[in-house]
């Protein structure tokens, strides 16, 4: 069986086109994204790997080209709406509300359902059980690998679709790269 052709298609760009004032940053990019892929951008730096995730997001306009999210065009909604749609940024960095603890920093994001808090923490301590560990914890005294596991399982307590991660290794030690890339195979699935 192809996987490509019986797979609903979640995420579908086509010849996106950004620029900032006379420079060019994205020409023509097209993508789709399949429900269960695992899909990585890689480029040098200044290549617009960043500025094609903030472009879906809608953080950055673009000038030419479309953002389907399902069957429904979203590129011309503003970052909070795609976000309730379904289309979830995580920046580079550990962006972490360091003086509330783990748990807070975790139900902080999903304030817009609360009757599958419970069943969501459960997701999220499996895939990172040294969260669990620190539920108490203020999240702003966490390792960076622990605080980079809490950016993506704040992520996870939402209404996500699609998972935009940008740059979700960096500065972490090769164990911590181990077990983050683990969990992300487990979150696709």
């Amino acid at each position: 069986m192809d996987y490509t052709q019986n797979t609903k298609i979640i995420l579908k760009v086509s010849n996106l086109k950004v620029s900032y004032e006379d420079f060019v940053a994205i020409d023509g990019v097209s993508l789709k994204v399949r429900k269960g892929e695992i899909v990585g951008l890689l480029g040098h730096n200044g290549a617009g790997k960043t500025t094609l995730l903030k472009t879906i997001v809608g953080i950055v306009p673009h000038t030419e080209g479309s953002i389907v999210l399902g069957n429904e065009q979203v590129d011309h909604l503003p970052v909070h709406e795609r976000a309730r749609k379904g289309i979830i940024y995580v920046p580079e960095g550990m962006q972490v509300f360091p003086f509330m603890s783990v748990e807070e920093n975790l139900e902080v994001a999903a304030s817009n359902n609360r009757n599958t808090i419970k069943q969501k923490l459960n997701m999220v301590f499996e895939l990172f059980p040294d969260l669990k560990r620190d539920i108490k914890k203020m999240a702003g005294h966490l390792s960076g690998g622990q605080q980079r596991m809490l950016v993506i399982a704040r992520a996870l307590m939402t209404q996500g679709k699609i998972f935009l991660l940008d740059d979700p290794f960096l500065g972490l030690t090769p164990k911590v790269i181990n077990r983050l890339a683990g969990a992300i195979v487990d979150i696709s699935r």
